[in-house]
């Protein structure tokens, strides 16, 4: 006999425990079901174990973070960051606002978070079961009827949960796009999100750690140049990470070339400086002379190795052909992927079940009656910083404050 409940959350990660606390515990009878033996296992591992968990951003400027603007919006601005802020202070839950609008919290600790989740959901009366795998999904016309590997559920409003594919090892694993298709959904192309990319013949590895606070790089395929993206870079051992990779590198493609500026400028303005240094700093060094770029010594040398240029030699005693060279490498440095991050190093996923089947006021289903979505499971992928957490949070309780409304 099947176990009955009003409402079934698959997934436990913030769309899902967050759904879950919203939900009128007095008036529906709900469940979560979780893969993994612990809930939030994909919150745990947000922000290196800290947990980023929104932006202090304004909310106006959320919508540009994000793929598909339009259609995040009701969610956002249903319960926004601010709004998300206050929730948890109402609950002695303190955030740290850094200075880059990352929020995290105060115990830098990802697990209170998790642990805070999980207690209101108990709170609210809502079960939940660890360590067990949703096997299929299906609706009659009474309710729909959930089977996992041991037991079968029934529920007459089911929420989506899963997450995407990203770091699999947390759960989200695809499950959700497959029940997605078992009830009428289609599901777009699938990519890894927010990953690092590898680099062909990686000759930067011994500068791994370096970053640069506002790096340029253009994206070039088939000779072609595709897009053009600046901020924060990050060198490391097997290629390039951080926000300016991260942020754009739905974008890129095994092949594509690099160019990148590591001070953000282009090679007309690198190169004036380096003409104006030879007339009014030409006694000074090359290496010292760099320095006014802001550029890392370890990157300075090693640029200066490669171009067989003397630390020590005078700015004067540049070659028009080093001067050039010299230019090129700072402001045009070439670098083919060789790889983009697969799903388990990418935090997000680019793709999913396709928005236009979901009432992005509601987050019901328009082809299935009483089937919602929330978090990651949606073609919806947005930026490092908190902003996908942010979105499955807003996105959760939307889907659980419409079901409270319409039962």
């Amino acid at each position: 006999m099947s176990k009955k409940y009003d409402v079934i959350i698959i997934g436990a990660g913030p769309a899902g425990l967050f759904a879950g606390l919203s939900i009128n515990g007095k008036k529906f009878k709900t469940l979560i079901i979780e893969k993994k033996q612990t809930p939030g296992k994909k919150l745990l591992l947000s922000g290196g174990g800290q947990c980023n968990f929104t932006n202090s951003s304004e909310i106006r400027e959320f919508n540009v973070r994000y793929n598909n603007k339009n259609f995040v919006t009701p969610s956002l601005r249903s319960f926004s960051n601010n709004d998300l802020i206050d929730f948890l202070d109402k609950k002695c839950f303190k955030s740290l606002i850094r200075d880059d609008g990352k929020v995290f919290p105060e115990s830098a600790r990802a697990s209170d978070l998790a642990d805070l989740f999980v207690r209101l959901n108990i709170e609210n009366g809502v079960d939940i079961i660890s360590g067990t795998d949703v096997k299929s999904v299906s609706r009659d016309e009474e309710c729909f009827n959930i089977t996992t590997s041991g037991t079968s559920y029934n529920s007459r409003y089911l929420i989506i949960a899963t997450g995407g594919k990203s770091y699999p090892q947390t759960g989200s694993d695809g499950t959700g796009f497959k029940l997605a298709e078992m009830l009428g959904h289609s599901i777009t192309v699938l990519k890894p999100s927010l990953a690092p990319v590898f680099i062909k013949n990686h000759k930067l590895m011994e500068l791994s750690g370096i970053s640069f606070n506002n790096a340029k790089i253009d994206l070039y395929r088939n000779n072609t140049k595709t897009g053009s993206f600046t901020g924060e870079l990050l060198i490391t051992h097997k290629g390039f990470s951080g926000p300016a990779i991260l942020n754009n590198s739905r974008y890129m493609e095994n092949l594509d070339l690099l160019k990148i500026s590591f001070t953000g400028k282009n090679f007309e303005e690198t190169d004036q400086i380096l003409q104006a240094g030879r007339n009014n700093s030409g006694k000074q060094s090359v290496k010292k002379f760099l320095q006014i770029l802001n550029i890392p010594e370890r990157l300075i040398l090693f640029i200066l190795n490669t171009l067989e240029i003397s630390p020590g030699a005078q700015v004067s005693q540049l070659s028009r052909e080093q001067r050039i060279s010299l230019a090129r490498y700072l402001s045009e440095y070439p670098s083919i992927i060789n790889m983009v991050g697969d799903f388990s190093s990418a935090m997000a996923t680019s793709g999913g079940v396709l928005t236009s089947e979901i009432n992005k006021k509601t987050m019901e289903s328009r082809i299935c009656p009483g089937l919602y979505f929330a978090g990651e499971v949606l073609d919806i992928d947005g930026d490092t910083g908190g902003y996908n957490i942010q979105w499955a949070i807003s996105s959760g309780r939307l889907a659980a404050m419409s079901i409270s409304g319409t039962g």
